[in-house]
């Protein structure tokens, strides 16, 4: 089991200890069961918390969906399940730092500005690559890669 995944395990173990609540217990097991299985199914094992915070935000997408449909069908008592789980997802998404929108603007522009005055061609693919790629301008740090992808788009 990759480090990354064992310490949620960890965690999991210690607030089951502690905090008995419901929800809390059943998003913590959704949340080690999708990462172990994203770590058998994957040919790219989870190695970042970027990696499992996309796993949280498509849980929490999928908790939204549901409780508009619990809404649609006047489901009450399911629909303050889904957003008492939504606010848990929400809280553990919070919990890990990450790049914000105006540091991921000015990298960007710093590292597309480096290229021109080189002569180096300024094309979405070179510029994430010297971005993200090894030895990249965000240095594994914590980012979303679709902000990245999104913002470049927008400065080329």
């Amino acid at each position: 089991m990759n480090s990354c995944i064992h310490e949620y395990s960890k965690f999991i173990d210690r607030s089951l200890a502690k905090d008995l609540e419901r929800n809390r217990l059943d998003v913590l097991r959704g949340i080690l069961a999708e990462t172990t299985n994203q770590s058998k199914t994957s040919s790219k094992p989870l190695t970042t918390d970027v990696q499992i915070v996309s796993i949280l935000r498509k849980r929490a997408k999928a908790a939204e969906a549901a409780a508009d449909e619990f809404k649609a069908a006047k489901r009450e008592d399911l629909i303050e399940k889904e957003m008492s789980q939504l606010g848990v997802l929400e809280e553990y998404i919070g919990g890990v730092e990450m790049v914000g929108e105006e540091e991921i603007r000015k990298i960007v522009a710093g590292v597309i500005g480096k290229m021109r005055t080189d002569g180096v061609r300024v094309t979405k693919g070179d510029v994430l690559k010297a971005l993200i790629g090894p030895g990249g301008a965000f240095g594994g740090r914590n980012v979303e890669m679709q902000e990245v992808a999104k913002t470049v788009e927008g400065m080329i």
